[in-house]
């Protein structure tokens, strides 16, 4: 039955929260942004490092250099973006434009500015903490873009701050409920207990009705399966498919499986494949921890959600002019 089989309809990932996280084969070269699992392009000056230790490539302040935009008071040279391009890995350089490394160092100046508003501030320490923890990456991206050392501390220092900026004072507040977890699961429990059951499919009803009189009489499944099943590959292996969950399979094999007891067979049950008969072998509900990534799931989106309002808002209260020109 494996062309019965579908993806999951329902599910949980579980999150990626604050930090950049490195996208590329070696650490060094991943240069993209990821906010609430969504991949987005460089960022706020760009990201290096791990999710928990994140750096930002500064921009350099020179008047005779071309300005890309202000934020606020403060220019973003053209420079700076081209830098980033520069380190961007192969792999990746047809989905990253200037345009797009440009709006998210927008994003990340809003951000630090906001934060040095509220008198958010890290430690030497930390900063110290991250770069030797980062180092040999950050030499390799140094040797890349051509960034020294005093500008990648002053990076780190800089990440820190809007990281520590999101999660005491925008995120600080948020937090998923035992009521919104429970409504989530309640909605979508059908879709988290999976059972393990064997079946036997073949093209015609008066044949299914045979071979499930056969089993009625004590006949071995696993050997009957082997024998006519048209479904080669769990055929083989007894009639076997493993365990699944209600939307992994058509409705006609999901409502048949899902109401039988461990040990019990199937009625013949007609689906678009055919006529089965199935035998449950197993139920397993979800896992003991599935209620915390749940919880953890309902909080990644609140994030996400008062990420992007914060960012809305900022746009809205500080000037910002864009003089980039890209062909």
């Amino acid at each position: 039955m494996e062309s019965e089989k579908k993806p999951l309809q329902i599910g949980v990932e579980k999150p990626f929260f604050l930090g950049f996280i490195v996208l590329s084969l070696i650490v060094f070269v991943g240069l993209v942004f990821f906010f609430m699992g969504k991949l987005q392009a460089p960022t706020a000056n760009v990201a290096l490092g791990s999710s928990d230790n994140s750096v930002l490539v500064p921009v350099a302040e020179n008047a005779l250099e071309k300005v890309a935009a202000i934020v606020g008071d403060k220019k973003i040279f053209v420079s700076e973006i081209e830098k980033r391009l520069k380190v961007v890995p192969a792999e990746l350089a047809g989905q990253v434009t200037k345009k797009g490394i440009l709006d998210n160092m927008i994003e990340g100046e809003l951000l630090l500015q906001e934060a040095q508003k509220n008198n958010v501030a890290v430690e030497d320490a930390e900063v110290e903490n991250v770069f030797l923890a980062q180092k040999e990456s950050i030499s390799e991206i140094i040797s890349l873009g051509g960034f020294s050392e005093e500008e990648i501390k002053k990076s780190i220092k800089e990440s820190l701050v809007v990281q520590k900026f999101l999660q005491e004072i925008v995120f600080a507040q948020l937090q998923a409920s035992e009521e919104e977890v429970t409504k989530f699961f309640e909605e979508n429990k059908d879709q988290l207990v999976q059972v393990s059951a064997s079946h036997i499919l073949v093209d015609s009803e008066e044949k299914a009705k045979e071979l499930l009189g056969k089993l009625k009489e004590g006949a071995d499944f696993a050997a009957l399966a082997k024998e006519n099943s048209t479904d080669k590959v769990s055929g083989e292996n007894g009639g076997k498919l493993g365990f699944f969950s209600r939307g992994e399979v058509v409705k006609e094999f999901a409502d048949a499986a899902f109401s039988l007891k461990p040990g019990e067979l199937s009625d013949v049950v007609k689906s678009q494949f055919g006529y089965h008969i199935i035998l449950l072998e197993e139920i397993k509900d979800a896992p003991a921890d599935f209620l915390d990534q749940i919880k953890q799931a309902l909080l990644s989106q609140k994030q996400n959600q008062a990420y992007t309002e914060i960012l809305e808002q900022l746009k809205q209260e500080t000037q910002v002019q864009i003089l980039l020109e890209e062909n």
